[in-house]
């Protein structure tokens, strides 16, 4: 073969067929490095140390092991179990400095298995059997890994497992992964419901419990969050109705905004499904300004001053009405700083002031926040629902006795009780 060498291997040479057209001296080489192996694997001694008759055996042993492809590859690759044979490795080695027949070497493999053995492989078997691992799960749920196995530990995902040699691997049936990542796609938490309608947590949570939304019941969810979680799709196709429900305003139409208004509700937490339950029923008229466009913003919303004057006089108790929580799962057990304020109608050093001095927990429990609204009533709920000046809201001891009893706040009973008899018809409220 090492003749002429230019020359080319010709189809009437036993050889594999990739080798027809290559140059007889390139092959050669891949043969004497096949050789090599064979004497490396039976002796201490390296090819060129055997005398000639030896060599020119372990030649004829790897002519035949070549005429043997692509079984003579197979028979090497069975020990390995899924991990790159030695062989291979050593003669990529090799023949590093014959590019040449390192080239014959590949397209002998490539053919043989166009899949290499070890990671590719594993990851062949993988995509073959439409898997994922768990990392490649995680990113298509937008998690991190410790959750992926936390559904899975919990069964709501089964593993379909493969085991190489080294490690165990945990596969994912892609199907199932797509599955869950829908379903978590779908969650809308209680803080995005708040932002996206500009409405507080806690009247979210009275959306729920009027049935006006639901949670999202998903299982995937429902192990993943514990706070209440809502369906993404329900919540747009409510805010689609409730937007179909609000007009602009007639020319002249004085009107004021539910979180205005419920500056003037005290004693209890805002009725905010109340209202909205009212107007998706047709019972009563929300209004917004005209600028208000894009966002739908509920504590914007505007009702007319006539009726702001009748709930605040007492004469709309069905919107007053604020929902029994089914479970206390949608009951919150704390309240933020801003939801104290809305809560007692005060200011944001009033609460400072009730947390400084005892009166109130730094973590703003929402039993102990119901207790101090039911008691005390601000100076600012006074000022702003009977619209009394500052002076003659501090003579309300000197004139008739009712004292402050903590700081900027009076005894709620005491205080309505003697306005009911001085506006007997309710007192009119302006913008």
């Amino acid at each position: 073969m090492n003749v002429d060498p230019q020359g080319e291997i010709g189809e009437d040479v036993e050889i594999p067929a990739l080798l027809i057209g290559a140059r007889r001296s390139d092959v050669f080489k891949l043969l004497v490095s096949f050789a090599s192996f064979i004497a490396s694997a039976r002796s201490a001694w390296n090819l060129s140390e055997h005398p000639p008759s030896a060599r020119a055996d372990f030649l004829a042993d790897a002519v035949n092991f070549l005429r043997d492809y692509p079984y003579c590859f197979d028979h090497l690759a069975e020990p390995s179990r899924g991990k790159e044979f030695a062989f291979i490795s050593r003669l990529r080695q090799r023949l590093q400095s014959s590019p040449d027949v390192l080239r014959l070497l590949e397209k002998l493999l490539s053919d043989w298995e166009p899949c290499r053995h070890g990671i590719q492989r594993i990851k062949r078997d993988r995509e073959a059997a439409d898997c994922l691992t768990v990392r490649e799960a995680a990113e298509e749920m937008r998690v991190d890994n410790a959750t992926v196995r936390k559904l899975v530990e919990s069964g709501l995902l089964s593993p379909v497992s493969s085991r190489g040699e080294e490690r165990h691997y945990d596969w994912l049936a892609k199907s199932d992964v797509l599955f869950a990542a829908r379903s978590l796609a779908q969650r809308m938490s209680l803080r995005e419901f708040s932002l996206a309608c500009q409405l507080p947590a806690s009247g979210v949570l009275q959306l729920c419990s009027a049935g006006l939304v639901s949670e999202n019941q998903c299982q995937f969810v429902r192990l993943l969050h514990p706070l209440p979680q809502f369906d993404r799709s329900e919540v747009e196709a409510f805010v689609e109705r409730l937007r179909a429900r609000i007009d602009f305003a007639p020319f002249g139409m004085g009107t004021l905004s539910l979180q205005d208004l419920f500056h003037g509700i005290g004693g209890q937490r805002k009725p905010w499904s109340a209202f909205i339950r009212s107007a998706l029923g047709r019972e009563l008229k929300l209004y917004a300004d005209e600028g208000a466009a894009g966002q739908l913003s509920i504590k914007d919303l505007r009702v007319s001053e006539a009726l702001g004057r009748e709930v605040i006089c007492g004469r709309r108790p069905d919107l007053l009405v604020v929902p029994v929580a089914p479970s206390e799962h949608l009951t919150p057990r704390n309240f933020s700083r801003g939801e104290v304020e809305q809560h007692l109608n005060c200011f944001p050093r009033d609460v400072g002031w009730l947390v400084s001095n005892g009166r109130l927990h730094p973590d703003y429990l929402a039993d102990q926040v119901d207790v101090l609204g039911r008691e005390l009533i601000s100076s600012r709920e006074i000022a702003w629902r009977w619209r009394v000046s500052p002076a003659m809201r501090d003579r309300l001891g000197v004139d008739h006795g009712i004292q402050r009893s903590y700081g900027p706040f009076w005894r709620r009973q005491e205080v309505e009780s003697h306005f009911a008899r001085m506006f007997p018809t309710g007192q009119p409220l302006a913008n």
